[in-house]
């Protein structure tokens, strides 16, 4: 005769999942053995919190990598939640000799997180830069650098564009896409660059009444969309994603704590001739300049896009993009 099994015993083996049971013989003896799953014991990057005693504890503990490197699994296997920031895409700058206004903000860095399922192994990451301050030789912004790690690519912001003098160039594509550049002609305004899917949004339209006052686009970012450019004023930079267990005091990198954890902020747009710059996105986002002057830098290692520069000029340049960042954490 077949053995005995409770219906609750049957219950409390489905609710908690630990026990494994075999026929030990043709009596029906029956023997319980607890499978052990060992923890993660990883290196690489900054590390904080865990059982070492570092700072801040929390139940976790924290990998974050603004450079390159490896993030090892010397043992165990479990879940790993992870943040990846692309760098963001810098403003709009000023064309060559100096000729092009109204530039709008750079996009913000893509940006991807979530759980996956990792064991011992090697794992390759890399932090993307953000795109390079324009010149007065590339007067439109320079995109941001893609970020890679377990095999997920967070995408480059976008760079921001500029008024070109017919009418404005658009934004470029990118993690968030750049604002389109003002339009200082009355003709047609920049349009925005588009955001990746899952990762961020698009950038704002320039402004394009032909005013002194016409305004860039600001850039996406992961959370939000830039605004236009107004006719008479700027638009301001997307907002970023915010994630509140990933903050600066937690990864241990307190340059990102005014942030409270967001990331990914849009830079916001300039002006033509006149008026004042429009702020970043939460999140990092530059600060697009008052005429005349160079867009504000996206903030380091938050992936948010520089802000638009004003009022040509050789030395009027779009705010760089801020770069990228990697964090992993797990519990312990």
């Amino acid at each position: 005769m077949a053995p005995f099994k409770s219906s609750l015993a049957r219950s409390a083996g489905k609710l908690f999942g630990v026990l494994k049971e075999r026929d030990l013989s043709l009596r029906g003896g029956v023997q319980s053995s607890r499978e052990i799953i060992p923890p993660i014991i990883a290196t690489g990057g900054n590390q904080t919190g865990g059982p070492s005693g570092l700072a801040p504890g929390n139940g976790y503990k924290y990998h974050t990598f603004t450079s390159n490197g490896n993030f090892v699994i010397a043992s165990g296997e479990g879940n790993v939640e992870y943040l990846i920031v692309a760098g963001g895409g810098s403003g709009g700058g000023c064309g060559p000799g100096g000729t092009a206004y109204g530039g709008a903000g750079g996009g913000a860095g893509g940006l991807l997180s979530g759980t996956t399922t990792r064991g011992a192994g090697t794992y390759p990451i890399v932090v993307g830069p953000g795109g390079a301050a324009a010149s007065a030789g590339n007067n439109i912004g320079n995109d941001g650098t893609d970020s890679t790690a377990l095999g997920l690519t967070a995408v480059g912001g976008g760079g921001g564009g500029v008024d070109l003098g017919p009418q404005g160039s658009a934004g470029r594509d990118g993690g968030s896409g750049g604002g389109g550049g003002a339009n200082s002609n009355n003709v047609g305004s920049g349009l925005a660059g588009a955001g990746t899917a899952g990762q961020g949004n698009a950038g704002g339209k320039g402004g394009s009444s032909g005013g002194t006052s016409d305004g860039g686009g600001g850039g996406g970012g992961a959370g939000g969309v830039g605004l236009q450019g107004q006719n008479e004023g700027p638009g301001i930079g997307g907002v970023g994603s915010q994630k509140s267990d990933f903050t600066g005091t937690l990864i241990g990198v307190p340059a990102l704590n005014p942030l409270s954890g967001y990331y990914a902020g849009g830079g916001g747009g300039s002006v033509y001739q006149s008026g004042s710059g429009s702020a970043g996105g939460t999140g990092g986002g530059g600060a697009g300049a008052p005429a005349p002057g160079s867009g504000s830098a996206g903030t380091t290692n938050s992936g948010g896009g520089g802000g638009g520069g004003s009022g040509g000029g050789p030395t009027v340049s779009g705010g760089a993009g801020g770069p990228g960042i990697v964090i992993i954490r797990y519990a312990v």
